[in-house]
């Protein structure tokens, strides 16, 4: 079940207020949800439950995030648990084993849980591996991009950026793409 926002618990007023938050956290933060501005955040919600009487929401946010937190370290530590070393081009290479899977609940809903490469059914296999073939492919589309843009810079070598070369060069980004 997803989570409900944390809106919810909030009248308008608070809910404005929760909004200043996020922004005033991000625009001291160049607009980057960083470290600086998730210091900024807490601070200033931890202001907001010195408050007398003190708001619900800061105590939901609160327990909403330890439990975030400790979902992050246990998927941190399973990941850990689960790296086997695979031998690719002459070098051995840390990989998680852990992939996450669609499976069928007994009530007929499909979810999806981590499993371990040798718990997974052939059938989640090969998912998994046009999953990964698909990403490939995708990849070796973006470096293509990347290789017809990289050859802008040769073509105009005074330009700052693709789009200057290209008007230098009197095309456009998408008829060098589409070349």
């Amino acid at each position: 079940m997803p989570t409900p926002p944390i809106t919810q618990f909030m009248d308008p007023e608070e809910r404005a207020a929760w909004v200043a938050m996020l922004d005033d956290a991000l625009d001291n933060s160049r607009g980057q949800a960083d470290q600086a501005a998730i210091d900024r955040l807490a601070k200033t919600i931890h202001q907001a439950e010195q408050v007398d009487p003190a708001p619900v929401w800061p105590g939901i946010l609160a327990q909403r995030w330890a439990r975030e937190g400790m979902r992050t370290e246990l998927l941190a530590r399973a990941k850990s648990r689960a790296t086997v070393m695979v031998s690719h081009k002459g070098h051995l290479v840390g990989k998680t084993a852990l992939r996450s899977v669609e499976v069928v609940a007994k009530d007929g809903a499909r979810q999806q849980q981590q499993h371990l490469w040798t718990d997974m059914t052939w059938e989640q296999f090969d998912r998994w591996r046009t999953l990964n073939r698909n990403q490939i492919s995708a990849l070796e589309i973006n470096e293509t991009a990347a290789m017809k843009i990289a050859a802008l810079r040769v073509e105009a070598p005074e330009s700052k950026t693709p789009g200057e070369a290209c008007k230098q060069l009197g095309t456009t980004i998408e008829e060098v793409l589409a070349s």
